[in-house]
């Protein structure tokens, strides 16, 4: 009888330790659950703020870019558009055989090409 209550005193402390140390378990793994739930959110919220900045990024590179392209569309057009402007003139005074009105002389015509171009590209 004295070795069955023995037995059964080891078993009961053998059964305790054992559920102390299931719940050690359960709480490291709650805790590990915790901490897999917090790095997840971490995740998500870093993902989500990378993806705004990325799109700012983009935003700000095709803005650059559309002004860049604009204002080098503008550069081409003010170099451009004097030469096509005497080009024009030249014909045009080919077709008046060089004679002009007082109106039509050609610091006349330049300076109010010049003065539109300004207005125009500035």
């Amino acid at each position: 009888m004295h070795d069955l209550n023995a037995l059964v005193k080891r078993l009961e402390t053998e059964k305790q330790e054992l559920q102390a140390a299931i719940e050690e378990a359960d709480s490291a793994l709650e805790q590990g659950d915790t901490k897999l739930q917090q790095a997840l959110a971490d995740q998500t919220e870093l993902k989500a703020e990378t993806e705004h900045r990325l799109a700012e990024r983009e935003s700000e590179f095709d803005t650059t870019r559309h002004d860049w392209f604009h204002s080098s569309n503008r550069l081409v057009c003010k170099r451009r558009l004097p030469s096509i402007f005497v080009y024009g003139f030249c014909l045009f005074s080919r077709m008046l055989n060089g004679v002009f009105d007082g109106c039509f002389t050609t610091p006349h015509l330049l300076t109010q090409w010049t003065n539109f171009t300004d207005s125009v590209f500035l």
